[in-house]
């Protein structure tokens, strides 16, 4: 018998190889398009795959023609064929979740892109704008420019009221110069007519004579007009420093005297060791000064409280002061100098003969022509080394202490300053009085301030020292009404209490 030859067996497996193929492409395809259905994909893929393959496979008959063997290869093959469709799936899958992913930071990086161009966009816009600091650097430029602008507009106004001050005078000279050619010519003619006999006689030497007299008469009319205008501009002067400064400006200067005075005696002062007997303190005044002087320390020093020490040694500073506030018409006089002698013979004669107003105006213009001399300034800085040497002597006495050549120095600076307020006041038309209180007197409230710092109120108190004196105005600022009266500064007073 001629062998038989089995069936092909490898046609199920072939046909169940290409369908599970087709159905995984299919099903791939469905997944990868499909964006919301994720879960759902791989159940659909096993529905199409199961019933693609059991479209594939053989009917009944077949299976019963087919041999033992071929039934059992060919449900080897089914299970390969799933197995190998169940692989495709899976790594499908994995794919679309590695692409997911990758998709993920595409799109993350692709936002982190969106968000640097918005910021980058923003800080170019703002960058355009320009920062604040620019805005305030304009705003100051034109704070500048505004200060400049007025400034130049203040220089216009300053140069417009010269000019006009300037045209004011040329006018008044030209109108006194014409005003003086027509007198002349009204005298020519009237001389003309008087003598007729010259105008026939003389035509030419008359005619040179008249063409030569306007220009001398120009040049002597010239020449006045300057000595008058000299003439209204110290007046002028003399004037408006009389009439410039307020009872407050003196007050508020005087203040700042007072303090200065102070500070210097701390500064200087502050670590003297006064622990000695009142008697003693007395002693050593002896010989500082005249004996008035003396004299009136000497009862301060009688009631020395070594608390208060700094307030007893600006008393002594403040009496020597008072030379230069209670000067006869200006401090700086010498009166071993003659012109000084008959200066102040001519003051005190002044002063008997004219009334309190005409003496003020004339110690006014006085004091400024003599302050402007070369001679003068030397006597007042003279002056002002005295009261500093006197001032330093008592001191060193009372304390043993040597301010040196920096206190003296600064103590020469004060008493300038009180010496150009001095000078200030007698330019007044009004009379000042500065007067320092005795000590011993009671309390008066009106012209005195207590500098106590525990700030008790004494029922009966008196005067221990003064430590600046206090300035009474009489009249107003034109002179008149002398029986006003007016305290511009009250004076610095310690006060204790009266011993019962």
């Amino acid at each position: 018998m001629a062998p038989v030859k089995s069936p092909r067996l490898n046609w199920p497996n072939e046909e169940v190889g290409q369908a599970s193929q087709a159905a995984a492409v299919a099903t791939l395809a469905t997944y990868i398009a499909s964006d919301d259905m994720t879960g759902a994909e791989p159940a659909n893929a096993d529905e199409r795959c199961s019933m693609t393959t059991e479209s594939n496979q053989p009917s009944a008959g077949q299976e019963d023609s087919l041999p033992d063997n071929a039934a059992m290869s060919a449900s080897h093959g089914e299970e390969d064929s799933q197995m190998q469709l169940d692989d495709g799936l899976i790594s499908a899958a994995k794919e679309q979740d590695s692409s997911e992913s990758q998709s993920g930071r595409a799109n993350s990086r692709s936002t982190s892109s969106k968000f640097a161009n918005l910021r980058a966009a923003f800080e170019k816009d703002t960058s355009t704008d320009g920062p604040p600091k620019r805005n305030f650097a304009r705003s100051a430029e034109c704070g500048r420019q505004c200060q400049d602008e007025i400034g130049k507009l203040r220089d216009e106004r300053d140069r417009e009221e010269e000019m006009k001050i300037a045209l004011e005078e040329k006018c008044t000279k030209l109108e006194e110069e014409l005003e003086a050619l027509e007198q002349q010519t009204r005298g020519q003619k009237e001389a003309g007519r008087l003598t007729p006999g010259q105008e026939t006689n003389g035509t030419n030497e008359q005619d040179h004579e008249e063409a030569r007299a306007p220009t001398a008469q120009s040049d002597e009319v010239h020449l006045l007009q300057q000595q008058l205008a000299e003439l209204k501009k110290t007046i002028s002067t003399s004037t408006r420093m009389s009439s410039s400064v307020t009872d407050s400006t003196f007050a508020q200067e005087m203040g700042v005297l007072h303090h200065e005075l102070q500070n210097w005696i701390v500064l200087n002062f502050r670590r003297a060791k006064m622990d000695v007997a009142p008697n003693e303190l007395c002693n050593r005044l002896e010989g500082t000064g005249d004996f008035e002087r003396v004299a009136w320390l000497q009862q301060i020093f009688r009631v020395f409280d070594p608390s208060a020490k700094l307030a007893f040694l600006q008393c002594v500073a403040t009496v020597f002061l008072m030379d230069v506030f209670c000067a006869e018409l200006v401090f700086g006089l010498n009166e071993g100098e003659q012109w000084c002698a008959v200066l102040l013979k001519a003051d005190d004669s002044m002063q008997k003969t004219l009334g309190s107003q005409a003496y003020s105006k004339w110690r006014a213009a006085t004091v400024e022509a003599v302050g402007q001399s070369a001679v003068f300034q030397d006597h007042l800085q003279k002056a002002n080394e005295g009261v500093a040497d006197s001032i330093c002597h008592s001191l060193h006495k009372l304390t043993e202490i040597d301010a040196g050549e920096g206190g003296k120095a600064s103590l020469i600076g004060i008493i300038k300053r009180a010496a150009s307020l001095a000078h200030l006041f007698s330019f007044q038309q009004a009379q000042y009085q500065f007067i320092l209180p005795n000590p011993g007197t009671p309390f008066d409230a009106e012209t005195m301030e207590d500098i106590a710092q525990d700030g008790e109120e004494l029922s009966s108190s008196v005067i221990s020292c003064v430590t600046f004196p206090f300035i009474i105005k009489n009249g107003d600022e034109c002179g008149d009404n002398t029986h006003l009266r007016n305290v511009i500064m009250k004076s610095r007073v310690l006060c204790r209490e009266v011993e019962s």
